[in-house]
């Protein structure tokens, strides 16, 4: 008996069938996706092998939905069908003759091998509803995020922020903007010695890195709000891939994007600005701006020259609040001060400036030193983290959900397959076990962490609330040193699991519902196929771009969207020249046989004329000398007509006839 898996994939009230190739047994029939067990495997890793090799998707498995045994006439199969969703990927038609998406009602519209009978009538009987799919989009039931998991990813959350409060200390902003600047500036010095610079300044290490790495946003220092704060304001000077982003773009179009001084999105054109071609602007964009980068990271070399200290560069926290504070709907939110300054851009400022933490007598004088929340500050941030043993929490929280994951998903595994002898140990489905890409998962960490964050934020702001009554400056600080950091980094990247997820899940709907409609539309009309060959390689590597995390990812796929696109084009340029120069072709062929229709006809007309005259004259001869018995004369009409219809004469008299007949030759016709 041949083990045999499939899969019942749904897509809202339709599930997917293929058809088999035409040179296979059962061809053109339909069936469900799947194939044989290899030894070896199990059949849930049996299934997600075949149909990444058949459909180039990735599966996500559930339970069984029914098992059933068939007798063909070639063999025994025991199919085993499993409720399951995509979970990556579009289905293509890599072996199958052809892919559907069909509701219940129109199962008796198509033939499908006999051995999916018996899953089809129960489809018809019981409908959607007997798998367990509700609202969650196809999802198998035993992919669904639980009580329980919601529970225990709330209550880890809880607990580990009670261990944070209790047990790490709190750091230092001055400390880690100390450590921070010695890092940078020691970095930039390196930095500069290996372009070939020999001293030891500082601010001439920085002079001689802008000198090396100009960008034209530098020219739009004052538009955005002179050298204090035209890092923060102008977008394209942000360390980050939405930087890196502003800055080719800059390169294209030339202008600056930006806020205004009062935090509204804003662009300015570049003065003496000319259009680069395409490898200068990328080289420009990317290359030159991650030196320039490196150039500020220590403060400009005025800066550094007048209070050496320089302004330097927001980090990639203060950079995104201010690229958000530029939004309407949350400048909307945020609110004006008196003056029509958007509230949340002034926070950025002050922060970026260091005024936000200064604290003054009322004669004036200072009782706290600013202190600059820039890239150094936040890079010494992670060292004043890991000193205080910020991630212990953190990663305990991340230990408590896996842990119950895990073992939540075992005891189902091991209901669902109970265990009668080690050995079957192997027939466990250990992806479904062990923590993975799965979306249980990804959504009780995104609750475990946001938990974490919710009331360590919130303790953090209860004690600078009390510790610091009527003193904003010293609230805010208080604040800032509280909070757990490795926390706020982790719902970062849990949050951008969950977006690219979603995301995810929106494109292959998309893609699967565009793919569709690119059927009926080159089934309408063929000629459309070629243009959806290039519609689909831009959308896919677009597609791509999306799940790109890093700038040089981000320039490359960017790069690799110019080279599809120019090769797709090319390729279809290349088609449509073949078939114009084949249709001009025949037109000439066609203009050449009417301008000639005539002289061909008259050709032809005397050709076939003197033929028959000369058929038809030597069968008046052969008859005559059949008549009046004369060997010779037969003989030669004979070989004229022989010879009309292009064969070579052989006997053309009585004479050679008689040699012929007396010769000891083989006789050769």
């Amino acid at each position: 008996m041949t083990e045999v898996v499939a899969a019942l994939i749904w897509d809202k009230n339709k599930f997917m069938i293929c058809q088999r190739p035409a040179h296979k047994a059962r061809g053109l029939l339909w069936e469900f996706v799947g194939g044989k067990v290899e030894p070896g495997e199990t059949k849930q890793q049996a299934l997600i092998r075949e149909c990444r090799e058949e459909l180039a998707i990735t599966l996500d498995v559930g339970e069984v939905f029914m098992e059933v045994t068939h007798e063909y006439p070639d063999l025994t199969v025991h199919l085993t069908l499993f409720r399951a969703v995509i979970q990556e990927g579009v289905p293509q038609k890599l072996e199958h003759n052809d892919i559907r998406w069909i509701t219940v009602d129109e199962i008796d519209q198509y033939a499908f091998c006999p051995a999916d009978e018996t899953i089809l009538e129960r489809l018809k009987t019981n409908g959607k509803a007997s798998l367990g799919f509700q609202d969650n989009n196809g999802a198998p039931e035993a992919d669904r995020l639980g009580k329980w998991d919601r529970t225990v990813a709330i209550a880890s959350g809880v607990m580990t922020t009670a261990l944070d409060i209790l047990w790490t200390k709190d750091i230092s902003l001055e400390n880690a903007h100390d450590w921070g600047s010695k890092q940078t500036e020691a970095f930039v010095l390196k930095v500069a010695h290996l372009r070939g610079y020999k001293g030891t300044d500082l601010a001439s290490a920085v002079r001689f890195l802008e000198k090396d790495f100009p960008i034209q946003a530098d020219k739009l220092t004052n538009e955005f709000g002179s050298g204090k704060y035209h890092h923060l304001r102008d977008f394209s000077h942000h360390p980050t891939p939405v930087g890196l982003l502003f800055s080719i773009l800059s390169q294209f179009t030339g202008n600056g994007y930006g806020t205004d001084v009062n935090g509204a999105f804003a662009q300015y054109s570049i003065e003496g600005w000319k259009k680069p071609d395409l490898l200068s602007g990328l080289y420009n964009g990317t290359i030159v701006w991650f030196f320039h980068m490196v150039s500020d990271v220590a403060g400009s070399s005025g800066g550094i020259a007048m209070d050496n200290k320089g302004t330097g560069l927001p980090g990639p926290f203060l950079s995104l609040l201010k690229e958000l504070s530029s939004l309407p709907g949350i400048r909307a939110v945020a609110g004006k001060n008196k003056e029509g300054r958007y509230n949340l851009s002034l926070l950025c400022s002050e922060l970026f400036s260091g005024t936000l933490f200064m604290e003054k007598s009322k004669e004036g004088g200072i009782i706290r030193a600013p202190i600059r929340f820039d890239l150094r500050t936040e890079l010494g941030l992670t060292n004043e983290a890991v000193k205080s043993k910020q991630y212990f929490p953190v990663l305990l929280n991340e230990a408590i959900v896996c842990s119950f994951y895990s073992l939540s998903r075992l005891v189902k595994e091991l209901s669902e397959h109970p265990l009668q002898t080690p050995q079957q140990l192997q027939d466990l489905d250990f992806q479904r076990i062990l923590p993975g890409r799965n979306p249980v998962l990804r959504h009780m960490r995104m609750v475990a962490s946001t938990t974490f964050m919710a009331v360590d934020m919130g303790s953090a702001g209860l004690q600078a609330y009390f510790t610091h009554k009527g003193d904003p400056s010293g609230f805010a600080l208080c604040f800032l040193q509280k909070i757990n950091y490795f926390g706020l980094i982790r719902v970062g990247m849990v949050g951008s699991a969950e977006v690219v997820g979603a995301i995810g899940t929106l494109y292959n709907s998309f893609a699967a519902l565009a793919e569709q409609q690119k059927d009926r539309l080159v089934a309408a009309d063929p000629a459309l196929e070629e243009k959806a060959a290039v519609l689909k390689k831009a959308v896919v590597t677009v597609g791509t771009i999306g799940k790109v995390g890093t700038p040089l990812g981000f320039v490359s796929a960017a790069i690799g969207v110019y080279d599809e696109m120019s090769k797709a084009l090319a390729e279809l340029n290349v088609a449509r020249e073949e078939r114009i120069r084949v249709e001009e072709e025949c037109a000439v062929r066609v203009r050449l046989l009417r301008e000639y229709e005539a002289e061909m006809e008259a050709v032809v007309e005397q050709y076939m004329t003197q033929r028959l005259k000369t058929f038809v004259g030597n069968s008046d001869l052969l008859e005559e000398a059949l008549a009046e018995n004369d060997a010779d004369t037969f003989l030669s009409a004979s070989a004229q007509i022989q010879k009309q219809l292009g064969r070579n004469e052989t006997i053309s008299s009585q004479g050679q006839f008689d040699a012929v007949m007396l010769s000891e030759e083989p006789l050769k016709l």
